[in-house]
């Protein structure tokens, strides 16, 4: 059964998904070509003379353009996803993730798909008769989105070569576990209350790693019940269903009130795989494992396992 996950958790996977640049390129290209064609067909613009083609050659424009950038996006990252998934055998299969939250690749992922929905939304707009005006200035902004595309496809090339160097790899596995370390929270103050015996084990409810810890509500629900709470599994460890997840202690003799199961589970969050974060050891495994592939009598490249420990 699957645990309720607090809305924050909840928000900070979306923002480490895949899908969430793209998603916004792809919501506002059809926003923006609604509303442009609308407003070009409704109150006529005076934007005459940018393409002189009546609707038959606006058609095969657009026509050209959707096909061609659908064909276009399959294949590049087609290719893109065969690079990386020998990139990810060669360093780490943990590698995988730091590609896939990059922002360049998902921000052209978001052009390209962006483009061709723009032109399908004119092409559907576009009227049907000779004697109709022409969206022109959607049919320009269409030329433009290609051209746009165009050159984030020569940006794309340049950084994803650059981003799949063992080089890069290892100094960008360092920078997110530095970050890592500067965001854990400051060392704890004398507690107030000390801590008395467990009064109550909350056990997890599903097996999986621990990935994040919400120590604000952590604290709150302590507060709330008059207990002191322990989180027995650390982030980046993994645990069985069943097993003690959460250990709730009286403090100075007093008597906690019932602590909710549910609330107490949210506090957790427990995904199928280690994330960075609050996982300060997953950087490190990482670069472990560059270090020791380069090791390997296969691959036998000494100077990448110096780079990973310095």
């Amino acid at each position: 059964m699957s645990r309720p996950r607090t809305v924050s958790a909840r928000l900070a996977e979306i923002r480490e998904s895949f899908w969430l640049v793209p998603a916004i390129f792809s919501i506002g290209a059809v926003a923006v070509a609604i509303g442009l064609s609308a407003l070009e067909l409704q109150l006529n613009l005076p934007v005459g003379g940018i393409l002189p083609s009546g609707p038959a050659g606006a058609r095969s424009l657009l026509s050209s353009i959707i096909t061609a950038m659908i064909s276009f996006t399959a294949l590049v990252f087609s290719i893109t996803v065969v690079a990386l998934q020998l990139a990810s055998s060669q360093y780490s299969p943990r590698v995988l993730r730091t590609f896939l939250q990059d922002r360049i690749i998902q921000a052209t992922l978001g052009t390209f798909v962006a483009t061709f929905l723009f032109a399908m939304v004119v092409l559907a707009a576009l009227p049907t008769q000779e004697d109709q005006r022409l969206p022109e200035l959607s049919l320009a902004v269409s030329i433009a989105l290609v051209l746009a595309s165009s050159a984030t496809f020569i940006y794309y090339l340049h950084h994803i070569t650059t981003v799949m160097r063992v080089s890069h790899i290892i100094g960008a596995i360092g920078a997110q576990t530095r970050r890592s370390i500067a965001h854990l929270p400051p060392p704890d103050a004398p507690p107030s209350a000390v801590p008395e015996r467990v009064t109550r084990s909350v056990p997890a409810t599903q097996p999986g790693m621990i990935s994040n810890v919400d120590l604000a509500l952590l604290g709150r629900l302590a507060r709330e019940h008059d207990c002191a709470i322990t989180v027995v599994p650390t982030p980046g460890d993994f645990i069985v269903a069943g097993a003690p997840l959460l250990l709730v202690h009286r403090t100075n003799g007093g008597t906690p009130r019932l602590l909710p199961t549910e609330a107490a589970e949210q506090c957790v969050t427990i995904g199928v795989e280690r994330t960075p974060g609050q996982d300060l050891g997953f950087g490190f495994r990482q670069l472990a494992d560059i270090a020791e592939r380069a090791l390997s009598p296969a691959v036998n490249d000494v100077t990448t396992a110096v780079r990973t420990v310095q």
